[in-house]
């Protein structure tokens, strides 16, 4: 979804106000596809993180993350248990990752995983 991008883009620059303008345009989106369900967690979660709400960030990553997992869709589970990591909180995904890594062929959920464990190792 490209109003997704824009929000995770705006948050990633600082642009909290822009952000939230996208956020409120996902809402307004009609239902889509479902595999992109999840994926709309993103745009609040960062907008959430850009505003320095990390708790509420990982909390929309998290709905994301259990939505993806109903739906059997493991790279968008991965993609939303990752970005929890990589706002601080590996050592509450790694264990999923790892299963996501093992169950799958995917480098890129391989990878997920293995930086979540990394990250996990330097957090005391």
């Amino acid at each position: 979804m490209a109003v997704t991008g824009i929000a995770i883009a705006s948050a990633w620059l600082g642009a909290v106000e822009d952000a939230r303008e996208a956020v409120a345009a996902t809402e307004k989106l009609a239902p889509g596809f479902e595999f992109l369900a999840s994926e709309v967690a993103l745009a609040p979660a960062w907008t959430a993180a850009a505003e320095g709400d990390v708790v509420a960030a990982r909390a929309s990553l998290l709905a994301g993350a259990e939505l993806a997992r109903t739906t059997g869709h493991r790279i968008d589970e991965a993609w939303l248990l990752h970005d929890i990591a990589r706002l601080g909180d590996p050592a509450s995904v790694t264990a999923r990752l790892d299963e996501l890594a093992a169950a799958t062929d995917s480098l890129l959920i391989a990878a997920r995983a293995l930086h979540a464990q990394a990250g996990r190792r330097r957090r005391p």
